[in-house]
């Protein structure tokens, strides 16, 4: 069983073995489910490995999550080219809320109403840990404010949306095909024609989320 601080930032690594098809081919998401909607977070290839960021679930369910929650998790594959399916990992995720201490001081009712401040503590114990250093991605701007007038829009080509992911922090290019390939399928799903709703679903993949 997984443990998440739903205050932090989760990244789970899966070993990967392909065989008789590329990472190239493949894209995938860990998905989990939280009273009865499904929520899936992108994976992403990196030599023999599967990466997949989990952001801090709070923000998510604003505290909804209690401590000692469990959810039922697991890792879908797909090759929408060849028609293939996998599911090769599940298990189970437990919300874990880190210790802390909160003091509160309380307001002197004979001391003729003065607001008291305010003071939060916690134990030393359970300081966070440093985070590794990550490389900083650029927040991609909206369409309308990165340039890119209705004409232009309208006729974006692939190569120009290869482009635009590049300037928006995604330069690795075995990422940009996956993040390409998922947004042709989303744009298909959708009903959205063409390139530029390729591009829409791009710029949707790598929009932080707040």
């Amino acid at each position: 069983m997984l443990t998440i601080n739903p205050n932090e930032e989760k990244t789970i690594h899966f070993a990967v073995e392909l065989n008789g098809i590329g990472c190239k081919e493949m894209n995938g998401h860990v998905r989990f489910a939280v009273n009865e909607i499904e929520y899936g977070f992108p994976v992403f290839f990196e030599g023999d490995e599967i990466l997949a960021t989990i952001p801090p679930l709070s923000d998510m369910f604003e505290g909804k999550l209690k401590n000692g929650t469990v959810l039922e998790a697991r890792l879908d594959l797909s090759s929408p080219e060849h028609n293939y399916y996998f599911n090769p990992w599940s298990d189970e995720i437990q919300i874990k809320m880190p210790v802390s201490v909160e003091a509160k001081i309380m307001e002197d009712p004979h001391d003729g109403g003065t607001r008291r401040p305010t003071v939060r503590v916690k134990p030393l114990t359970e300081r966070k840990r440093k985070q590794v250093a990550k490389k900083k991605v650029s927040k991609p701007r909206p369409l309308t404010e990165a340039g890119w007038s209705q004409k232009k829009l309208q006729n974006v080509t692939e190569q120009q949306i290869y482009k635009y992911m590049e300037r928006a922090g995604t330069s690795n290019k075995t990422i940009q095909e996956i993040v390409y390939n998922e947004a042709v399928s989303k744009a298909a799903e959708a009903g959205d024609k063409g390139n530029l709703g390729i591009l829409r679903q791009v710029v949707k993949a790598l929009k932080k989320p707040k």
